[in-house]
């Protein structure tokens, strides 16, 4: 077996339900990838997820047209069950940085619950916000999906350093510790050039397709348009990076690049002749 000097690793990462916002926040700014941060979750669906907390064994639905929900027990018998109403709870301005709660008929204990475990909701992400981010860093620091749906990634060993800081990140603003990323280093074999390249290939095809279809679609006015030049600049760059790294030729990649390319420009100049003719 021929092992080849290809410099990179495989990364991939197991993450609790939720994380700390403003820890991975943290993070991430320190990392320099601030932006990616993800968004915090809505009142709406914060309380939801305090409810069921609160009311593990209830039913909890929410009422039409309104930021509020009905807590049930469900009472089983023998021909039909019963829905015992137990508490209304609405979210009163929820857009706001400070809502409040109104609960009825008030229980003290109850509110009390509800609201602790509405705050503490409201500092968490879900898992797959995080990994959207995660997901997103990973493509600026030219990394590649080895599997068509994602989970398992190989990068460049150059950008190790920063992504380092990254998953440093968000292992230490997992809840109970158990966000866990993982890193494998290893020699390459013409079958993992294969794979890495084959990754490659799927990527930039797939997204030179997406991109050549919008731009074929002739709704996109010229701000647009200059995005999508902008990512097809990126892919083609990110071609020269593999065929560099992997040391073999990704011609054919260069030949839907430049189809893509094409028809950016061919509508760009559309879009100056009639507006020169207006």
């Amino acid at each position: 077996m021929t092992l080849l000097r290809v410099d990179g690793v495989v990364a991939y990462w197991s993450l609790t339900e939720f994380t700390r916002l403003d820890k991975l926040r943290d993070g991430l700014d320190a990392a320099g990838f601030r932006k990616y941060a993800p968004d915090p979750r809505s009142a709406q669906v914060c309380l939801k997820d305090a409810l069921g907390d609160v009311f593990p064994r209830m039913l909890v639905q929410p009422l039409a047209g309104r930021d509020a929900w009905e807590v049930r027990e469900i009472v089983r018998g023998e021909e039909e069950n019963q829905y015992l109403l137990r508490h209304r709870v609405a979210l009163r301005d929820g857009a706001t940085p400070s809502p409040k709660i109104a609960l009825a008929p008030f229980d003290a204990e109850v509110g009390s619950q509800v609201a602790s475990r509405f705050n503490d909701f409201r500092g968490l992400v879900r898992c797959a916000q995080v990994t959207a981010a995660m997901t997103a860093i990973l493509r600026e620091l030219r990394g590649t999906s080895l599997r068509p749906r994602g989970s398992i990634y190989w990068m460049p060993e150059k950008s190790m350093g920063e992504w380092q800081q990254v998953i440093d990140a968000v292992q230490k603003a997992g809840v109970g510790g158990e966000n866990r990323c993982y890193l494998i280093r290893h020699a390459m074999d013409a079958d993992a050039v294969r794979a890495v390249r084959d990754a490659i290939v799927a990527e930039v095809t797939t997204e030179s397709a997406r991109l050549k279809a919008d731009v074929e679609s002739g709704e996109l006015g010229e701000r647009a348009l200059r995005t999508r030049e902008a990512e097809a600049r990126d892919l083609r760059d990110r071609v020269v990076l593999y065929e560099e790294l992997l040391q073999t030729g990704l011609g054919v990649l260069h030949q839907k690049l430049d189809e893509t390319e094409a028809s950016v420009s061919m509508a760009s100049l559309q879009i100056t002749v009639l507006g020169g003719a207006a």
